[in-house]
């Protein structure tokens, strides 16, 4: 081959080289505008053909209700970018048809090439526009930024993906709040660690998952967001079939849990955030190995007050209902009831249904204070010797916290608890007890006894020995 010719075949494969590239190239860009596109509206999108239907909400008849919005259809050429067309049919504003059939919003034909870009990641769309904040001035008040705020997010927020909103002018995020005068929403950007961390420290600590697997992050509003984790399998992979999803919210300075959830256990009763006492009926669906649901009940700052089992389905997800007995905390506060199933392999926690729960606390036991007696009889080394003969004596305790108080007499000696006798039960006044008990003329030799019941618990304290010839 001799030189020429040998230069034409390095340039043949050189021009077809470019070709390729510059194909792989716009192919390139075409799938990274696409990905950063959120998904398609859920109405109606043809009617086919070269066009498409796209959704834009503005306000309808008086002007009462700023985040009040109604739907109106616009067929448009078709395009993969349905959220950028979408918008860039809102920034149209209303029709002279459509005006006049009461639609009234800020935006308009001045407004209509507005649009730079809309892009969507994490559940957050963000949309940035041109400053069209000198071409609808009133939209700063306060009617007006709520007014312009819910059309724009109706209109994002129609796409199933989008679960919160951000805007900029030229990329100015502060700029466009500023103008509405109104604070803007918090940067979830580089948070996704925060929450995986917080998420993952609730089941080891409070599920009681061993080495969860952490999947995606979920922005579902400004300052909530969702994590998936998935439990292991024997041999320490993750188990995508069994994935439990945690709920968080943003406050504080970090990242708390607000509830756990799995497909597999799904709870009826206790609701988020129920006052419970014990023992509390639970109520729901489940599916598990042999059927079996584990309840715990955690207190906030004691750990595990409680734990019992109850019957769902083992080969389908069927109803379970069943009480729970745990040990009240002596004070009101709040803890968690958490659901779950153990892996038939090796016992862990494999996933869990968590509900947020409050306690009453429980009341305190009676407080028996001071006790004294009529006639003031001398207790002797803490014998109280009665007079020869039948007569009375009239005992007065001081009480709180009970709803009954008895007075009994038990024989001295061992093994005597069963012989006690009910001298009476005692008349309430001011605080007090008060029992005046006729004692017979027979020997006596005994204890006396005073025993308080309350909502709290039972207290009962021997004031002093009974003598009687």
């Amino acid at each position: 081959m001799n030189t020429v010719s040998k230069r034409r075949l390095w340039a043949t494969i050189g021009a077809l080289a470019g070709v390729v590239l510059v194909a792989v190239g716009v192919t390139f860009f075409a799938i990274r505008d696409r990905a950063a596109e959120p998904g398609g509206p859920p109405g109606p999108t043809p009617p086919g053909g070269d066009t498409m239907v796209v959704r834009v909400y503005f306000h309808q008849g008086e002007a009462d209700d700023p985040a009040r919005v109604a739907p109106l259809e616009r067929t448009v050429p078709r395009s993969e970018q349905v959220a950028t067309a979408a918008l860039g049919q809102l920034l149209a504003g209303p029709t002279a048809a459509e005006r006049a059939a009461g639609y009234h919003s800020f935006f308009s034909s001045a407004t209509a090439n507005a649009l730079i870009s809309v892009r969507a990641a994490n559940g957050v769309a963000r949309a940035d526009f041109k400053d069209f904040s000198r071409i609808i001035p009133n939209a700063s008040s306060s009617y007006g930024s709520a007014a312009l705020l819910a059309e724009l997010d109706a209109t994002l927020k129609q796409f199933p993906t989008v679960k919160s909103t951000v805007y900029s002018f030229e990329g100015d995020v502060a700029a466009f709040y500023e103008w509405l005068q109104v604070s803007p929403p918090t940067d979830d950007s580089g948070q996704d660690a925060a929450v995986t961390e917080a998420a993952r420290a609730f089941l080891t600590d409070v599920a009681g998952m061993n080495r969860p697997v952490p999947g995606p992050v979920t922005r579902t509003g400004s300052g909530t967001a969702e994590a998936t984790f998935y439990s292991r399998t024997p041999d320490g992979q993750p188990d995508k079939a069994l994935a439990t999803i945690v709920s968080l919210r943003r406050g504080g300075g970090g990242w708390s849990v607000t509830g756990t959830r799995t497909a597999n256990i799904l709870v009826d009763q206790p609701r988020a955030g129920q006052a419970i006492t014990s023992p509390v009926t639970v109520t729901g669906r489940a599916v598990a190995f042999e059927g079996t649901v584990t309840v715990r009940v955690l207190a906030d700052g004691k750990g595990e007050i409680g734990r019992g089992f109850v019957t769902g389905g083992g080969d389908v997800i069927r109803p379970f209902s069943g009480p729970v007995t745990f040990t009240p905390p002596s004070a009101a506060g709040s803890g968690w009831m958490v659901f779950f199933e153990e892996s038939a392999a090796n016992g862990e926690v494999i996933n869990a249904t968590s509900v947020r729960v409050s306690f009453a606390g429980q009341p305190a036991a009676p407080t028996i204070g001071a006790v004294t007696w009529q006639p003031p009889i001398p207790a002797g080394d803490g014998w109280l010797r009665l007079p020869d003969g039948p007569g009375t004596l009239t005992v007065t305790a001081e009480v709180t916290g009970a709803g009954r108080v008895e007075f009994y007499s038990t024989p001295t000696g061992t093994e005597t608890e069963s012989l006690a006798k009910l001298l009476g039960t005692g008349v309430a006044q001011n605080g007090a007890w008060t029992l005046t008990w006729a004692y017979p003329n027979e020997p006596l030799l005994a204890h006396f006894t005073v025993v308080a019941i309350g909502p709290g618990g039972r207290t009962e304290i021997m004031p002093f020995n009974l003598y009687h010839d």
